[in-house]
C-alpha cells in the first residue's frame, strides 16, 4: 500500500469502527470474497444459493481485486453488486453486512461488530512454510476475526487450528461447497461432452488425465525447481502415449502462475481464469478424470471423493522436503498412490492404470476418505437454514 493511502487508512479506521459500534445497524447483505476473484468455495456457495438469497430479499455483494471482472459476473448474476477490494464502497458494505464468506485472509485487520465471518478456505495447510515466516505471521491472526471455519473432518480441524491459531470451538464440521458440487456431478449426464466443448476438443477422447501441481510461491527459488520446467518434462514424456491412446492431458495451473503455452494436440492447459468465463471451476469437472497426477497439492484429498487412481509426481521431492517440509509424515503413509520422481516412471504408472487397469491403492483411498471427509452434512444446507 502506498504511503499516503496508509495515512488515510489509519485516520479513517477509528471513525469506521466508531460508526460500526454505535451508529449503524446490520442489514440483509452478504459479501462474498475469494482468492482468486469469483472462484473456489465462495463461488460454489454463491452459485448454489443465489436465487434462494434473492427470494429471501438478501443483497449480494462480490468484493474483487480486479474490477474488470464485473461484466463476467454480471453476465450470470445480474442482481449482484461488484465492488473493488479496499474501496470506500467495500468498507461501507462491511459496516452494514451480516455475513462475509471468504476462502483466504480477511478484508480488514479487525472485524466489525456483529459481522459473521465464515471461512471456507481453499485446501489443507499440510505444507510447512520453511524459511518463509510472512505466511505464518499473516494467517496466525485469523482466529481473531473468524466466526466459523468450515472443514470436512476432525483431522483437518486440528491441522487448521494449529496452523492458523484458531480455537477448536470455532470450527464447523461440514462438506465444503466445491466438494458438494463435485459429488453432485458424479451422476451428471453429458458432463464430458460439456467439458470437451469448453476446451474446443472435437476429436474422440478415450481417457482424461488431470495434472495439478501445487503452487510453490516463494518456494520456486527455495526449492531450486520451476513449475514450468516440470510441466514441460511431463508433456515431453507423455506426448507419444497421449497421441497413441487418444488420451487428453489437462494441466491445471495455480492462479498466480503465468500462462504457459505448449503446443500439443493432446494437451490442454487451463486455469481459474479459464473456468471463470463459463461460470465454472475445475471442481465441476473433477469426476471426469480417470487419473489425477499431483504432488503436495491438497486436491488429492478432495479427489478421494471421486475414488479414482492418484499418482504423486515429485521430481523435486528431496529438496522440497528439506527446505519446505510437510506436516503429514511419513508421506508414504498419507499419499493414496505411488510416488514417482522421474517422468519415465510417471509414464509407466499411467500405462499400468489406464491400459492394464491396475488400481492397487483403492483400499488406501477408502481409508483416507473416511479420515478427510468424515461428514456428509453440506454447509450450503446449514447456511440456508441459518439465514431464514
Amino acid at each position: 500500500m502506498e504511503p499516503h493511502k496508509k495515512i488515510l487508512f489509519c485516520l479513517a479506521f477509528p471513525i469506521y469502527f466508531f460508526l460500526d459500534l454505535f451508529l449503524l445497524k446490520k442489514r440483509k447483505i452478504i459479501i462474498f470474497y475469494s482468492v482468486p476473484d469469483f472462484y473456489d468455495n465462495p463461488f460454489h456457495l454463491h452459485r448454489k444459493i443465489y436465487f434462494k438469497l434473492l427470494k429471501k430479499e438478501w443483497k449480494i455483494v462480490w468484493v474483487v481485486k480486479d474490477i474488470s471482472l464485473t461484466p463476467i459476473i454480471k453476465k450470470y448474476y445480474k442482481e449482484v453488486e461488484v465492488v473493488k477490494r479496499n474501496s470506500l464502497k467495500c468498507f461501507f458494505y462491511l459496516l452494514f453486512s451480516k455475513f462475509v464468506i471468504i476462502n483466504d485472509n480477511f478484508l480488514l485487520p479487525l472485524k466489525p461488530k456483529n459481522l459473521k465471518v465464515i471461512q471456507l478456505w481453499h485446501g489443507l495447510p499440510a505444507k510447512t512454510s520453511g524459511k518463509i515466516s510472512t505466511y505464518d505471521k499473516i494467517f496466525s491472526r485469523m482466529g481473531r476475526f473468524i466466526s466459523v471455519f468450515v472443514t470436512s473432518s476432525h483431522l483437518s480441524r486440528y491441522i487448521f487450528s494449529c496452523a492458523f491459531n484458531i480455537p477448536l470451538r470455532k470450527f464447523l464440521l461440514a462438506q465444503t461447497p466445491r466438494c458438494e458440487d463435485m459429488i453432485e456431478n458424479l451422476k451428471k449426464k453429458n458432463l464430458k461432452e460439456e467439458f470437451l466443448k469448453l476446451l474446443k476438443v472435437s476429436e474422440r477422447v478415450t481417457h482424461l488425465i488431470l495434472y495439478a501441481p501445487t503452487y510453490r510461491y516463494s518456494y520456486v527459488n527455495l526449492c531450486d525447481s520451476k513449475v514450468d520446467e516440470i510441466i514441460k518434462n511431463v508433456i515431453l514424456s507423455l506426448g507419444p502415449f497421449l497421441k497413441k491412446q487418444k488420451t487428453l492431458l489437462v494441466i491445471s495451473l495455480h492462479h498466480k502462475l503465468k500462462e504457459l503455452k505448449y503446443t500439443h494436440k493432446n494437451v490442454k492447459i487451463v486455469s481459474p481464469q479459464f473456468f471463470r468465463k463459463f461460470n465454472h471451476t475445475l471442481y465441476d469437472f473433477l469426476p471426469l478424470f480417470d487419473v489425477l497426477i499431483t504432488d503436495f497439492s491438497s486436491i488429492a484429498w478432495d479427489f478421494l471423493l471421486v475414488d479414482k487412481p492418484i499418482i504423486f509426481y515429485l521430481p523435486d521431492k528431496n529438496v522440497f522436503m528439506k527446505k519446505v517440509g510437510y506436516k503429514l509424515l511419513p508421506i508414504e503413509a498419507w499419499f493414496p498412490g505411488n510416488i514417482v520422481v522421474k517422468s519415465s516412471q510417471l509414464k509407466k504408472e499411467i500405462e499400468k492404470i489406464l491400459l492394464k487397469k491396475v488400481d492397487q491403492h483403492k483400499k488406501v483411498r477408502e481409508r483416507l476418505k473416511k479420515i478427510f471427509h468424515s461428514t456428509s452434512i453440506t454447509f450450503s444446507k446449514i447456511f440456508l437454514q441459518k439465514i431464514k
